[in-house]
This record gives structure tokens, sequence and C-alpha cells, in this order.
């Protein structure tokens, strides 16, 4: 990286992304003064310093996609999540992110043309797994990591994805060799016991890799959304509570952000944490009767 990059100061702070869940104001785990002294001393990132840092979590976010679609398993998950939506009539968008300006009907059909060949492949390489054949193995699973690739999986899909990457790989480094227990949760990982551990591995570290940007990304902003929330205090809920919610939004922000359409971040957070604020308000409302002018403002 050269020089005029300006790389961004890695922050000793604690993981931001847990700031929201810290502020539940029935039990702080310290004074909501500690916490604004706290990031008082994070300072606003410039331009070219958000840049490098969507950067850096697009690519570890690829990193952990890449990590996650070359275990089998995770195309089985896919597919059995495809097959539950549709049962309760849900759309494919439940699943995947929409690509630029998708409608929700063409989200479930790209879906859907994924999990077919999807379906397909996984059928063929229990064929081959049965027949044996490394090289044919290694083909299909190539073109299985493609579909999932081009099903452009949400990011709490992906999350499913890791836990059961990572309970599957608890199971079976817990499992004895030669045992029908490992047998059968070989055949259920689609790969062996060692292979399985080195994939896990390596999923292990792209979603450390991707958190840690993503806290980074969330550290530097958490003032904004402390002065955001001040404007939406006396409509029902705690300040705490105010921040936390805004937190959530933040959060999303710097998952969708796209440094290419040349905005700052903190432009396009805004929209993000307000939208988050005025939606715990209006549906606290629902459940506390509030006054008409309260309706008013968050109109």
């Amino acid at each position: 990286m050269s020089a005029g990059e300006g790389k961004v100061r890695r922050s000793s702070a604690a993981p931001p992304a847990a700031a929201a869940e810290e502020l539940d104001p029935g039990r702080e785990r310290r004074p909501l003064e500690s916490y604004f002294q706290e990031i008082g001393g994070t300072r606003t990132l410039r331009r070219e310093e958000e840049v490098i840092l969507a950067k850096e979590l697009e690519a570890a976010t690829a990193q952990l996609r890449s990590a996650l679609y070359v275990i089998p398993i995770c195309a089985k998950h896919v597919v059995q999540r495809w097959d539950a939506l549709r049962a309760l009539s849900h759309t494919g968008a439940k699943l995947s992110e929409s690509a630029g300006d998708e409608e929700t009907g063409e989200i479930a059909a790209r879906v859907e043309r994924a999990v077919k060949r999807l379906r397909s492949q996984l059928a063929e390489r229990e064929k081959l797994q049965k027949r044996g054949g490394k090289a044919a193995l290694e083909k299909v699973d190539t073109r299985i990591a493609k579909e999932m690739s081009n099903a452009q999986l949400s990011l709490a899909v992906l999350s499913e994805l890791r836990e059961t990457v990572v309970q599957l790989d608890r199971d079976v480094r817990k499992a004895r060799r030669g045992s029908k227990k490992l047998q059968a949760l070989e055949a259920e990982a689609g790969v062996s016991k060692e292979r399985m551990i080195e994939l896990t591995d390596g999923v292990l570290d792209a979603h450390e890799r991707m958190t840690r940007v993503k806290n980074e990304f969330i550290e530097h902003n958490l003032k904004l959304v402390v002065a955001i929330a001040k404007d939406y205090r006396n409509l029902g809920l705690s300040f705490p509570d105010l921040i936390q919610e805004g937190n959530l939004g933040l959060i999303r922000a710097v998952e969708k952000f796209d440094h290419r359409r040349g905005f700052k971040f903190s432009t396009y957070a805004v929209w993000w944490i307000r939208q988050a604020l005025v939606r715990a308000i209006q549906n606290h409302s629902r459940t506390i009767r509030l006054p008409s002018h309260v309706h008013d403002r968050l109109q």
C-alpha cells in the first residue's frame, strides 16, 4: 500500500458489533458516560480511509464465501433452505442479496435456477463419491462452488452456513477413527475428517478477518449513531435503547456500503441508522400507545 493511501490505524477497542447488545438499559455493562468517553476518542475516517476499509471488507467477505462454497454440506444446506422457504411460499429474496436493481421476482428466479443446478450437481456428486475418483469429484465441486456464487447468498445465509460447518467440524473432531459415527459424519460432510478440518480452518480464518475489518469500520462511526439518536429522544424509547437500535442500523450500513458509488460512508449510514430508529419506535408504539405528535415526528 502506498503512503498516499493513508493506512487506517488499527484500534484496540472492544469489538463494537457487540456494542448494541452491551447497551441494554436493564443491565448495562458500563455506564453510558463511560461509553461516550470511549467512543469520543475515535476519530472520523477520511474518504480515502473509508475506501481502504470497504475494499478490505469486500475482500474478506469474498474469502469467506470461497471458503464456504467448496464444502459440500453448504450446498446441501442451501437446497434445504430453498425447499423450506418454497413450502412456506416465501421468495428467494430470503436467501440472496439483490444484484443492482433486481426486483424480488428476479431474485427468486435467479436463486431457483441456481438451486436447480445445485440439486443436480449434488446428486451427481453423491454417485461419484460412491464410485470413487478424486478428479471427477473435484470437477463437480468446482461447478457446485460456481452455482453457490451465482446464487449471491445473503450475509445472513453465510452466517448460517458458517454455523453449520463449525458444528459439523466439532462433531467430526470428536468422532473416533473407524467408528460408524465418523463414517456417517463424513458422508454428511461429503469429505474426509482431515479435509473437513482443513476446510473449516479456512472458514474460521476468513470469518475472523471479516469480523475484524467490519468491527473497525463500525468503531469509527459509533459517534454518528449517538448524534442521530439524540433527535429521537422522548419518542417512547430510552436513550440507551435508541443507541442500541441505531448501532444495528450502522452495522447494516457497513454490510451494504458500496464504495464505488463515490459518496462518503456517513452520508449512506445516516439513512440506515434513521430507518432503524424509526422502525424501533414504531414497533414500540404498537405495544404502548403514543401521542399523535410523536407519530407526526416519525413521518
